[in-house]
């Protein structure tokens, strides 16, 4: 049994460790490759949407399901002996993906069953769904020379790497960054939760005593959003701020060379395949087409939200000069949040801590449930498991 591609509805997630991890995943390699091969087999004669359309479909399915799982966990469960076990799958399962589309075999049956009199009778779901898998293989390379394949197939594999790379340093970098404050003045401001939530924060990390309590805060959104909403201290406020927007920018954890290797390998992929850009590429069958349209968009959102935009910032300028008796001619990015929340309490009587105590997660999963209920028609119940 391979429990990453159990097809079992009740994920066993104690069973998927990372002594799993390459055993799983290459059997389900195994299994889609000979899939693959059964199609690429069929007799020009024998070609039906089943065996064609639906069986690509299908072919990947326990790898999808392996991969899927494994991309979850380190998603949400990073840990070394994983993450190790990620990477050395990582370039076979990304070269096998990229070459589901650049097969000339394979491509040669979608083709012709694409190209015959068969698909006219198929209902409009299946007729969809067979021109929506040409897409993707004609705007995946399928036409193109071997050599231009053979290029597409390493950009992609070298793309699955330094991407993988780019979101590892990213969370090394978060995980890396912390301040841990002992003097309490410094907590001005900040709400008893938060206060809370970063002392047993440092408690966890064997830090603060009750005699000598200590208050640890780091760039995950829990800790570090209540600091620049709340915190009066300006130079907490900074720091933090200053810390996140460096993440993965310096150090260790730099992603600089990274993002341009990134840019250069999806521009040259954008024109191999017939592009002027990489934007092109990804909105061509999305609802902008283009990366024109797409900007076009963005900038015509820009100039319509730019003049309250500014009359709001002018209007928060004046506020905090007024609170601080002195002239404001601008805001600093740290300073943005915790002045909107200062001003929004006084002027429009709203907090959102005293919303708090209404919304225990108990709550709150009960009514996102009873919404999905009603919304969809669908009953949901819990069912006590041992699967964990």
């Amino acid at each position: 049994m391979h429990p990453f591609s159990d097809p079992a509805f009740h994920i066993r997630w104690s069973t998927l460790t990372p002594a799993a991890v390459q055993p799983d995943i290459q059997a389900s390699l195994a299994e889609a490759k000979e899939n693959i091969a059964a199609i690429c087999a069929l007799h020009p004669d024998s070609l039906t949407y089943e065996n064609t359309i639906l069986a690509l479909e299908n072919a990947t399915q326990s790898l999808n399901r392996a991969w899927g799982r494994l991309q979850h966990l380190d998603s949400v469960a990073d840990e070394p002996e994983q993450r190790a076990a990620l990477n050395r799958v990582l370039p076979e399962v990304s070269s096998f993906f990229s070459s589901i589309t650049l097969n000339q075999e394979l491509w040669n049956v979608i083709k012709a069953f694409a190209n015959s009199a068969h698909v006219a009778q198929l209902s409009p779901i299946r007729r969809r769904h067979t021109e929506e898998t040409v897409l993707d293989f004609l705007h995946s390379g399928a036409d193109l020379a071997p050599d231009l394949k053979s290029r597409i197939s390493e950009i992609d594999a070298r793309l699955s790497q330094l991407t993988q790379q780019y979101g590892e340093h990213v969370l090394d970098s978060t995980n890396a960054w912390d301040v841990v404050i002992t003097d309490a003045a410094k907590l001005a401001g900040l709400p008893d939760s938060a206060r809370a939530a970063a002392s047993a924060n440092a408690r966890s990390k064997g830090l603060g005593s009750d005699d000598s309590p200590a208050w640890r805060f780091t760039l995950q959104q829990p800790s570090m959003s209540p600091v620049m909403q709340h915190a009066d201290d300006d130079e907490l406020r900074k720091n933090i701020w200053t810390a996140s927007v460096n993440v993965a920018a310096q150090g260790d954890f730099d992603n600089t060379s990274m993002v341009a290797e990134i840019l250069d390998l999806r521009h040259e992929k954008a024109q191999i395949l017939g592009h002027n850009n990489f934007a092109d590429l990804t909105t061509q069958r999305r609802m902008a087409k283009n990366g024109t349209a797409a900007l076009s968009f963005v900038e015509d959102l820009h100039q319509r939200i730019s003049g309250q935009f500014h009359r709001e910032y002018r209007e928060l300028c004046a506020y905090k000069a007024e609170k601080t008796a002195t002239p404001c001619e601008t805001i600093e990015p740290w300073e943005f949040s915790y002045w909107a929340e200062k001003r929004r309490k006084e002027q429009f009587d709203f907090d959102d801590e005293i919303l708090r105590p209404y919304f225990p997660v108990d709550r709150v999963m009960s009514g996102m449930f009873d919404l999905c209920s009603s919304l969809f028609n669908i009953d949901i119940r819990q069912i006590p498991t041992s699967y964990f």
